[in-house]
């Protein structure tokens, strides 16, 4: 069996709707039911996960592929679990992927994703609050490196979103191949129009200040009615707004400064350095670091 296990906010909703599906002798777990069938391994105590081992039991199958993006815990606040990994191996996992991307990215994605759900703290305020975000989520070293001591190296495939994005169709082939597919049969060419595309800069910033009033996951108690919910004016700016509008006058533009991203890639450099040397990810052809500290 094999098991993809995230990270959050790197293709996981490409992989899962465009890629996973199409691997020819796979049984692949579409997300609701991959969610369904691995929530007592991520979401229970020891003893309910005990109990729910001796009466049940996961697809023991070899060309079975679940994934689920939450078995590296909850999205900015790194609060991963270590004995998930010890459950997946005792529930016949071989097979591990994990997902990451380039620190500055994930942070910047990570934020907007906040304010999507309901957050209302502002970009400075929301990395100095430990309550929504903490550093230690975007160190993907110590995770990575239980997961191979776990499973053994070769049974770890690491894949970053900057290679999906400059080349998809070698990084879809690196998955076929470590899956044991016989082939790739997607249902339309894999490149074009992105999965599961963020809000742009202005909706991001509309939408925050809409959550002070609005239905939605911070706010469950909210201040007018259900009715009127985070989700709602979401689609509203997704579907309307930002495709005639907002995006034109957002353009590329950031939460979060240039100077603070080499912060961040500096802080995570001997991280991603040790990543590159262990498991021959190409961190550094990514742009995860610099070659030169003078140059971050």
């Amino acid at each position: 069996m094999i098991v993809h296990i995230g990270y959050h906010k790197t293709g996981t909703t490409f992989l899962q709707n465009r890629v996973f599906p199409f691997l020819e002798g796979i049984d692949y777990k579409e997300y609701h039911t991959s969610e369904e069938r691995l929530r007592p391994i991520f979401n229970f105590t020891t003893p309910e996960y005990l109990d729910w081992k001796k009466k049940n039991h996961v697809d023991s199958s070899i060309n079975s592929l679940y994934s689920y993006e939450g078995l590296v815990g909850t999205m900015g606040l790194g609060t991963y679990n270590l004995e998930i990994g010890n459950r997946l191996k005792e529930s016949g996992f071989q097979k591990v992927i994990i997902t990451i991307r380039r620190q500055d990215r994930m942070l910047e994605s990570v934020y907007r994703q906040y304010v999507q759900q309901g957050g209302v703290l502002k970009p400075q305020a929301f990395i100095s609050d430990s309550r929504y975000f903490r550093w230690s989520y975007l160190d993907y070293f110590p995770l990575i490196d239980h997961y191979a001591q776990l499973f053994g190296p070769e049974n770890i495939l690491i894949l970053t979103q900057e290679e999906l994005k400059s080349n998809q169709n070698d990084f879809v082939q690196r998955i076929v191949e470590f899956c044991g597919s016989g082939k790739y049969t997607p249902l339309q060419e894999i490149s074009g129009r992105k999965s599961n595309r963020s809000l742009s800069y202005f909706s991001i910033k509309t939408l925050r200040v809409l959550n002070h009033f609005t239905y939605n996951f911070y706010r469950p108690s909210h201040v007018l009615t259900k009715r009127i919910s985070t989700w709602k004016f979401r689609l509203l700016f997704q579907r309307y707004l930002d495709p005639w509008f907002m995006l034109k006058v957002s353009g590329a533009k950031k939460f979060y400064s240039e100077a603070l991203a080499k912060k961040v890639r500096l802080m995570f450099r001997d991280s991603n350095e040790e990543l590159e040397k262990k498991f021959k990810v190409p961190m550094l052809a990514m742009g995860f670091y610099q070659e030169e500290l003078t140059n971050d």
